[in-house]
């Protein structure tokens, strides 16, 4: 599956850095470049990123609505150096989806990426009720979308500086929403916050959103995880064979060849054959190019999915996706 994603900005050397740290995502991932302006008709994409420095505060906004317009209800992330908080939520408040700030390094930012390819490639796959769910969804206390995000995050266990590099904000900006939303709970900090959050109906729905796309379950993972090598035509299971492992690609392409599917650096796969009656694999995945990954054994990926609900939940979607894929590709003989 080819992510399309358009690099709205000037020519030069950020233009340049961003597109090439942009195919270190993989092979599927195509780059398409346009200036700070749309003219119909506007080119197709998945995702757009948006630069918006060297910009007054006015134009910024006019041309995230501008863009947020001509794009409909694609993915839109502004990026910039202003990590104010006012300036970020008036850019979401314009219409990007999210932002990502010029001061992550490279790994920070590849890692904020990988994610919103993965959130692309759901979006493909009918992820617009999901959006409308959101858009719609009632939020009490008075507390902003990302102010539950993060009060959620905070007390999932993460850390003022894993919420900042999940979310692409600065570690100051993290810590400015926790007091706004601290403030508007009524309590002094996160074990207090605790139980109010756990009990929030808004929270039960962003939880859900976030397993349905998989976001932090990889980092999760990689613990339980065996890393690995392959080369090139080497197959990882044929069909028949028993479903013994889930695999997450780190780089590289592997094809499902029954269903001429292709994996490649953020996918996972190896689950129904772990999961359906008789654990047999019902196609054979073959390694396209040299293929790093990780191996997740079936005895740990049952035992994971007991003990985390939002795995479980992540691993029914995936189950879901692939027998839609298998009844729409074509067997071959």
């Amino acid at each position: 599956m080819t992510i399309k994603v358009l690099l709205a900005a000037p020519p030069g050397l950020f233009a340049d850095a961003f597109s090439a740290w942009l195919s270190k995502l993989g092979p599927d991932v195509q780059v398409i470049r346009c200036e700070r302006r749309l003219s119909p008709p506007h080119p197709a994409a998945d995702l757009t990123l948006l630069d918006l420095d060297n910009l007054s505060d006015e134009n910024a906004l006019a041309i995230v609505r501008q863009f947020r317009g001509a794009l409909e209800s694609a993915p839109l992330v502004a990026i910039a150096s202003n990590n104010e908080e006012p300036f970020s939520i008036g850019i979401r408040a314009a219409g990007a989806s999210d932002y990502l700030s010029k001061s992550l390094c490279e790994s920070e930012a590849l890692t904020l990426l990988g994610e919103m390819m993965q959130r692309a490639k759901r979006s493909r796959r009918g992820e617009g009720a999901i959006q409308r769910e959101r858009t719609n969804m009632a939020i009490p206390y008075g507390l902003t979308r990302r102010e539950m995000e993060i009060l959620d995050l905070a007390c999932g266990g993460l850390s003022n500086l894993e919420i900042a590099k999940r979310c692409g904000i600065t570690e100051g900006v993290v810590k400015l929403h926790l007091h706004h939303a601290y403030q508007k709970l009524g309590v002094q900090g996160r074990l207090q916050a605790v139980r109010i959050v756990e009990n929030i109906e808004g929270i039960r729905t962003i939880r859900m959103q976030r397993s349905e796309a998989g976001d932090g379950l990889i980092d999760w993972l990689l613990p339980h995880m065996v890393h690995e090598t392959h080369r090139n035509g080497h197959f990882l299971f044929r069909k028949g064979d028993p479903g013994n492992a889930l695999y997450y690609v780190q780089k590289g392409r592997v094809i499902l060849r029954e269903i001429d599917v292709e994996m490649s650096s953020g996918d996972l796969f190896g689950e129904i054959g772990i999961f359906a009656p008789g654990h047999a694999r019902t196609c054979s995945a073959r390694c396209e190019t040299q293929v790093q990954l990780f191996r997740l054994s079936a005895d740990d990926a049952r035992r994971l999915c007991f003990e985390n609900p939002q795995f479980a939940y992540y691993v029914i979607g995936l189950v879901a996706d692939r027998l839609a894929e298998e009844r729409l590709q074509p067997r071959q003989s």
